[in-house]
């Protein structure tokens, strides 16, 4: 009985300190976020990053709060799971299937281009949420066998005003060497 209660404290410990480690990892810093990031990158003098509401980091205008959500890039790595190496167009479609559901997507256009990491897809499109309209261009694109996209969104009236710097922002846009 002895050893099954001493097995059972030592299971409970493991999985608080598992639970307490993946705390520590959402409960980061920006600044220590910002070092874990695969990516850096070149921020117009009036930009920042800021951690969005999901704790991931995000840029913005230094003139837009961050918690409108007017004016935003993000930069994720698509997990394998969500791409099985299918075409950036598929991934694009596939994603804008399932932001259909959550919002009244109009206006969806997707398109291939050249970019510095090679073939790109760019998908352009707008929604309405919370009786805002928004407009977001979304550039997907493979890096050394991973997949990623550069989200430049904003609220209609700002579109743009900023999209001539998440140009330049997606340019300066480079991977560390791991």
């Amino acid at each position: 009985m002895k050893k099954i209660i001493l097995l059972l404290i030592l299971i409970l410990n493991i999985n608080c300190s598992s639970t307490n480690t993946k705390k520590s990892v959402q409960n980061r810093s920006l600044e220590e976020k910002i070092d874990l990031l695969e990516y850096k990158l070149i921020l117009p003098v009036s930009w920042h990053p800021y951690l969005d509401i999901h704790k991931y980091v995000a840029f913005s205008p230094l003139n837009q709060s961050d918690k409108d959500y007017k004016v935003s890039i993000h930069i994720r790595k698509i997990p394998p799971n969500e791409h099985n190496y299918i075409s950036l167009t598929k991934i694009a479609e596939k994603a804008i299937k399932n932001s259909s559901r959550f919002l009244r997507v109009h206006s969806n256009t997707i398109t291939l281009n050249q970019s510095k990491f090679g073939e790109s897809c760019i998908n352009k499109y707008s929604y309405s949420w919370n009786s805002n309209n928004f407009k977001i261009e979304k550039i997907y694109f493979k890096y050394k066998e991973n997949y990623y996209y550069f989200a430049y969104s904003s609220n209609e009236r700002y579109f743009h005003k900023y999209l001539n710097d998440s140009k330049i922002i997606f340019k300066s846009l480079n991977f560390k060497e791991l």
